[in-house]
């Protein structure tokens, strides 16, 4: 290999070094500024609280996993260059899974609202069932059939191939369009909510709110990564990578605190022309605020949540 070769592919390694080191700093960073309301409004929640773990889960093992990544790209596990094929597709395995875990917390947690908002609607609660199955039937084959067939270069990275880039259009396809249905759903009964109410609904409001930056920001991540993997070169692989995974970790984490921070504000209002109800998945979401404009039919949903099951 010529001295040139050599510089170029030290230059590419510290670059992509910089950029995970960036991304764990962001989300450190990150989990610093907004821990006093973890300690506030997450580790409070119950035991039995699928937002509360979902929050945890979300934000340490994004955490966990880009330490890794990181200390891989400053080579603390030693260099990948001439690893065996079994190594390098461990790893490979080891990142898609990792994205793909986290894509599917955020669609969770989405999942979660939109069931609430709905009042545990059968409908509803069949087509989110459906789409949990369909992405199962999408993500099982290609992980334990494809993921075994991908070769890799000497520098272990996966080898371009029609079949791998079929895959990846295929889970890209499943993640968005899964997006878009729940974002549909959610912004659908927020807008109609807001518009019945004769006034600013605190949670729905949010909800919608927070449906839309959500969509965008996890649709323009999926996509560029995509982009990436199919016409450009390995160095921006690599440097997209983590920050996708802090994104993922972002949002999910937002999610939750909003909510938590909005039943908060509604705890410390008047309750002359307002009042505050558990919104209850599984055991608990935080408490809700509701102005009295809203709608009765959006509030005793609500309302049904806080003493019923979540399925």
């Amino acid at each position: 290999m010529s001295g040139e070769n050599v510089t170029f592919i030290a230059r590419e390694a510290l670059v992509v070094s910089y950029s995970s080191i960036a991304s764990l700093t962001v989300v450190t960073w990150d989990i610093i500024i907004t821990f006093d309301e973890e300690v506030k409004y997450i580790w409070r929640q119950r035991r039995g609280s699928p937002t509360k773990w979902l929050f945890l889960f979300t934000r340490y093992f994004s955490l966990v996993c880009q330490m890794m990544i990181s200390l891989r790209s400053l080579g603390v596990f030693g260099t990948f260059r001439h690893s065996s094929e079994s190594v390098c597709r461990s790893w490979f395995f080891f990142e898609n899974f990792t994205l793909q875990i986290l894509i599917g917390t955020v669609e969770s947690i989405l999942t979660l609202r939109v069931y609430a908002l709905y009042g545990r609607s059968r409908p509803i609660r069949i087509v989110l069932i459906s789409l949990f199955v369909l992405q199962i039937i999408v993500f099982v084959p290609i992980f334990a059939f494809i993921t075994p067939k991908i070769g890799f270069d000497e520098d272990c990275i996966p080898v371009t191939t029609k079949l791998g880039l079929r895959a990846l259009h295929l889970l890209t396809a499943s993640s968005l369009s899964t997006q878009l249905v729940l974002f549909i759903l959610a912004l659908t009964k927020s807008v109609n909510t807001i518009r019945e109410g004769k006034g600013r609904i605190p949670i729905a409001v949010v909800i919608a709110r927070d449906s839309l930056w959500v969509f965008c920001l996890v649709t323009a991540m999926l996509l560029i990564n995509g982009a990436f993997y199919t016409i450009l070169n390995t160095l921006f692989r690599a440097l997209i990578f983590t920050w996708i995974l802090s994104s993922l970790s972002f949002s999910s984490c937002r999610l939750v605190l909003n909510l938590s921070r909005l039943g908060a504000q509604g705890e410390e209002r008047s309750t002359e022309d307002a009042f505050t109800s558990n919104l209850t998945i599984g055991t608990e979401m935080r408490e809700l605020y509701l102005t009295s404009a809203g709608d009765p039919e959006f509030r005793s949903s609500v309302l049904r949540m806080a003493s019923e099951s979540p399925w």
